[in-house]
Order: C-alpha cells, then structure tokens, then sequence
C-alpha cells in the first residue's frame, strides 16, 4: 500500500489524478463521506493557488508515433510530410517533430460508463 502520493504516482510522469465519478459514486456512503472530506480538506488548503478553470479529459491508449494507422494519426494530432518525417500538433497548435517510436496518446472511447446525473452504479470488487 502506498504511504504517499509520490509512491502513489510510481514511476509516472503524470501530474494529475483522473478518477471516473462513476466509481466514486459507486462506493459505499461512508467511503464518499470521508473521500469528499478530504477533497474539501484539500481545496481549503489551497484556496490562495490559482487552478484552471477547467481541463480536458480524454480516455485513450498509448501506441507508437511510427505504428499508427492514418485514422490514429489525424486522432492524435500525428502528421507526415513529404519526407516521411512525423510532427506532433498539441492542443494549443504547438508542433513539435515526433519519433517513430514515441508513444503518442490515441483517443478511444472510455471503457467506465458514463455517470448519468448520479444513476449510475458499478459493483466495487472489494468495499
């Protein structure tokens, strides 16, 4: 079990934690009471730091720059000039030269059901 958020992340470069509300609210009450205490505790805290209004969330699969088919490709802002070479456009139209092995993200559709206005519920494995 992790002791903290660091060991929490592990070996990742991510620096947000995306979790479907669909699972939360799948959780017993009691778990959402003290989860939403501690976010509440958490936003206390950091009332005074400036945070985006809002953020872009998309599911998706990591898979090789050099691997992907042209619909892959156009998905994940992948391009090819006319020598073959592929560049990278960002979400804020930067773009950047990509390699054939980096691992791009692909959108693909999100495997946890929607949470429809709180309706709906997964058995957790374990509560």
């Amino acid at each position: 079990m992790a002791s903290d958020i660091h060991t929490y992340f592990g070996l990742s470069y991510a620096t947000h934690l995306v979790v479907p509300r669909t699972l939360l609210q799948s959780m017993p009450p009691q778990w959402q009471e003290r989860f939403t205490a501690l976010l509440t505790e958490l936003d206390d805290a950091f009332d005074n730091v400036p945070r985006a209004e809002a953020y872009i969330v998309q599911a998706a699969e990591e898979k090789a720059a050099g691997d992907l088919t042209a619909a892959e490709r156009r998905a994940a802002g992948i391009s090819t000039d006319e020598h073959g070479v592929l560049s990278r456009t960002t979400l804020l139209g930067e773009v950047t030269e990509a390699d054939d092995d980096e691992l791009v993200l692909v959108p693909v559709p999100d495997p946890v059901p929607h949470y429809n206005r709180g309706r709906t519920r997964l058995q957790p494995s374990t509560t």
